[in-house]
Formats: structure tokens, C-alpha cells, sequence
């Protein structure tokens, strides 16, 4: 999930920011972040889609992003040269990444795109502060 405030997204900043390091478990992290807006509009329609027995959907985001991603983004927009440093995990998934197909026909897609609202993310932890 990513939103204003703290969230993962935010944290890959703030390391950036600090010129620091990304630890990932992978070389290739990839995720399926959703934005907080995007889970508020979800909610109603994967309540009427629920069945007992369960009916399970993955929930995340549309797009498929890596942390790597991430902090290339982070790295040019604030012109740092931030590193990410794999270092495996015992038990740690590959990834957190999901299939969004079947969540998409109940909820259609989603309206927030991670790159645009990863900037306004940027841009809100970077703005001057009076």
C-alpha cells in the first residue's frame, strides 16, 4: 500500500534521500503496490463478491514494479546515487508481486498509477517546508 504518510514506498525515499542504501531480499523485488485511494474505492465490490466459502483475490495493483524500480526513480529525481544491496533472506518471498486479472474483473482497473503518484510522494517528501 502506498499513501501519504509513512509507507514503504516512502521509507525507499527516505533511504535515498539519505544517501543510504535499499536492502532487498532479491535482485529483482518486484511488487504490486495499490494505492491507499484505490483500495478505498475496492472495498465495496470485493464485499459483494465475497462467498462462503471464501472466494480468494489477490490484492494489490495493477502495474508490477521492483524496489530496484523504485530507487532508480528515487535516485534521478533527487539526483542521488543510492545502491540497492540484495542480501537473501531465508524465507523471504521472491517477490510480492500479484496476478491482478481476477481482482480487475470485480473491481475494475485501478485509478492511481505507481510512477505518477510515486513522484507526487517525492515531490511532497522533498517540498520546502516554511
Amino acid at each position: 500500500v502506498f499513501a501519504p504518510g509513512g509507507c514503504y514506498p516512502t521509507m525507499i525515499m527516505n533511504s535515498v534521500l539519505n544517501n543510504g542504501h535499499v536492502v532487498a531480499p532479491h535482485a529483482n523485488n518486484v511488487h504490486s503496490p495499490i494505492h491507499i485511494d484505490d483500495i478505498i474505492a475496492q472495498v465495496e465490490p470485493l464485499l459483494e463478491a465475497a462467498s462462503n466459502p471464501a472466494f480468494i483475490v489477490n490484492w494489490g495493483g495493477d502495474e508490477h514494479v521492483s524496489v530496484q524500480e523504485w530507487v532508480r526513480l528515487a535516485n534521478e529525481w533527487s539526483g542521488k546515487n543510492a545502491s540497492v544491496q540484495v542480501m537473501p533472506a531465508p524465507g523471504a518471498p521472491i517477490a510480492n508481486a500479484s496476478d491482478p486479472r481476477l481482482r480487475h474483473s470485480i473491481t475494475g482497473p485501478c485509478s492511481k498509477d505507481f510512477r505518477s503518484e510515486y513522484r507526487k510522494l517525492f515531490e511532497a517528501m522533498t517540498a520546502p517546508t516554511n
